[in-house]
């Protein structure tokens, strides 16, 4: 995500357009200018990162760790920046206020990226994941958010529709062995018989459905 592109090339070469090129023949004042730019790709970077910060999505790890204290998240050691990202994003966007169909739809999207479908038959949510022909990510983290906010009394499933696709090697050899004659006297006839190695692979894909 770009905001105001102040990064998209180093601002040395910012500096140096503004003045003549042959000062940078003089090391003192290119060492100026490489100082000065370095500064201004500072300045670009932080205030990029005060516009990243305000979205869970993008901000960085010391902002992560204060909305995960606002929003009454457990820290996770064994978890990735971008894992924390998402489940910050969830409770951040729909993690919040009254539990409905709709909440948990958003909340699944948010999280794993997938639709959902919601059902209640009076007793309990049946909650529909579609896989879309890829991995799934519903862990433990996602089962909380939904356990932490559904009714003591209601129970609840998830099923994921997912496609996998596996890729299996398969090696086969086909040896191929002519033989070769030579001949020279009638006396002095020799058979000379030499193996040849073909190998053909063939892959294979399996489907999961």
């Amino acid at each position: 995500m770009k905001i105001f592109h102040n990064r998209d090339r180093p601002n040395y070469y910012e500096i140096v357009s503004y003045g003549p090129k042959w000062l940078t023949e003089y090391r003192e004042m290119d060492a100026n200018y490489r100082y000065a730019g370095w500064t201004l790709d500072l300045m670009a970077y932080w205030l990029d990162q005060i516009i990243y910060n305000v979205f869970p999505l993008y901000a960085d790890e010391y902002t992560i760790t204060k909305f995960e204290k606002f929003l009454g998240i457990e820290y996770d050691p064994e978890a990735t920046l971008d894992d924390r990202r998402r489940i910050v994003a969830a409770f951040y966007y729909f993690g919040l206020g009254k539990l409905s169909r709709t909440a948990i739809i958003n909340l699944i999207k948010a999280y794993t990226g997938c639709d959902s479908d919601v059902t209640y038959d009076g007793m309990a949510f049946f909650i529909y994941i579609d896989g879309q022909e890829k991995p799934v990510l519903v862990d433990d983290k996602l089962l909380n958010m939904i356990s932490r906010r559904m009714p003591a009394h209601l129970g609840y499933s998830v099923q994921i529709e997912e496609k996998s696709l596996l890729t299996e090697y398969l090696g086969f050899i086909q040896v191929v062995t002519p033989h070769i004659v030579i001949e020279m006297e009638a006396l002095n006839k020799v058979a000379f018989a030499e193996n040849v190695a073909v190998a053909h692979i063939m892959s294979t894909n399996i489907i999961l459905i």
